[in-house]
């Protein structure tokens, strides 16, 4: 059997660097389908719009009531929920930021006449769930801490500290062997600000900007 070529490979390689790295860029809508009294909902057709993009997904609830929209681009959403014999119910204005897990839950009303309850969503009635699906990290740092915060010479890398778990350290030396041959220090972020943090106690080498 001949050898795959290698250009063949390199490109099967490159292709799932981008789709994980588009991947990790988005976010996810998830939650519960339920009835006024508390059972859940299987069968539910929902219905998810960008509100900027005007692109439409669509999905259902399982046997547990749950629906799940994963790896979605980053903006603000409606979403509508409808099962003959109840009424239909929208959120509007659901925001999704990067590597978010949003969960929004519904309780379904039984239908008396044809009508939609549409509940604008705002912040203190979004839940934002940790994701125990992927391993990636994200976090958004709002405008309003930047302006906040005086960074020195700008660099972005300053912002990172601010979030729980990222301390500023330097744990290699110039004389600190880095791999087999090779000693001295690695600066993430190049030329700029060294960007020497540790993430969850993990080493600043191990970052990569």
């Amino acid at each position: 059997m001949l050898p795959r070529p290698r250009s063949t490979l390199l490109v099967f390689v490159l292709f799932v660097v981008v789709r994980s790295a588009m991947a990790a860029a988005g976010g996810s809508i998830s939650g519960l389908v339920r009835d006024p009294q508390g059972a859940v909902i299987a069968g539910a057709q929902l219905t998810l719009v960008n509100t900027a993009l005007k692109t439409e997904f669509k999905g259902a609830s399982d046997n547990q009531g749950f629906y799940s929209f994963p790896a979605l681009p980053v903006g603000h959403y409606d979403l509508t929920v409808a099962l003959p014999g109840f009424e239909t119910q929208r959120k509007s204005n659901i925001a999704v930021d990067a590597d978010a897990a949003v969960t929004v839950n519904f309780s379904l009303a039984i239908q008396t006449q044809s009508q939609t309850v549409t509940v604008k969503e705002s912040q203190a009635n979004v839940q934002t769930q940790v994701d125990t699906v992927a391993t990636h990290l994200g976090e958004v740092v709002q405008d309003a801490q930047i302006q906040a915060i005086p960074l020195n010479g700008r660099s972005y890398t300053d912002l990172l500290a601010i979030q729980p778990g990222i301390t500023p350290v330097t744990t290699l030396t110039p004389t600190s062997v880095i791999m087999a041959g090779v000693t001295g220090t690695i600066n993430p972020s190049g030329d700029l600000n060294p960007g020497d943090l540790s993430i969850d106690g993990q080493r600043e080498s191990a970052n990569g900007f």
